[in-house]
C-alpha cells in the first residue's frame, strides 16, 4: 500500500531547492499533463539535479514569480530571456531569466524503466517533438486517444 502525502507547491518547492542547492538529487511525482508525451503527470517521476550549464531541449524546474512553477522544455534563448514550453502545450510559452531556473530533470521514471534525459536517444526524441510543434495538437490528441 502507497501512502501519498500531498505538499504544497510552495513548500515542496522550497524543500527541492535547499537540496538542490545543498548538491543532491531529488525525486518527486509531478502533476499535470502540460508535459505529455514525455512525462505522464501523476504516474512518472523525475529525478532533479542543479541545473548546471543549460541545453536547448532540458526539461526546467522553474519559479516564474512568487509561488508559480512549472515544469518545463527550454525551447531557445531570446535575448537575456529563456522561452519554455510544455510538451503537451499547443502555443503556449513562457519566459524566465537563469536565475529562476530551480533544477533541470536528469532522469524520467516510468513503469520502473529510468530514462536518462540526457542521453543521445531522448535527446533525438525532444528535438524531433520540437520541430513537429506545427502539428503537435494532432499528436497529442492520438495519443490521448491511445493512452487514456
Amino acid at each position: 500500500m502507497t501512502i501519498v502525502h500531498e505538499i504544497p507547491n510552495q513548500e515542496l518547492v522550497g524543500y527541492i531547492k535547499q537540496l538542490i542547492e545543498a548538491g543532491r538529487r531529488v525525486t518527486f511525482c509531478p502533476k499535470g499533463n502540460s508535459m505529455l508525451p514525455f512525462i505522464r503527470g501523476g504516474e512518472d517521476s523525475v529525478i532533479l539535479v542543479a541545473p548546471g550549464i543549460l541545453r536547448r531541449g532540458d526539461i526546467l524546474l522553474v519559479e516564474l514569480q512568487a509561488g508559480s512553477y512549472v515544469l518545463h522544455r527550454f525551447i531557445r534563448k531570446d535575448g537575456e530571456k529563456l522561452v519554455l514550453m510544455g510538451d503537451g502545450n499547443i502555443h503556449v510559452a513562457e519566459r524566465c531569466v537563469e536565475g529562476q531556473v530551480i533544477a533541470k530533470v536528469a532522469t524520467i521514471i516510468r513503469d520502473g524503466r529510468y530514462i536518462d534525459c540526457e542521453g543521445t536517444r531522448f535527446r533525438r526524441y525532444s528535438r524531433l517533438w520540437m520541430k513537429l510543434s506545427p502539428i503537435r495538437r494532432y499528436l497529442l490528441g492520438i495519443y490521448r486517444r491511445i493512452y487514456a
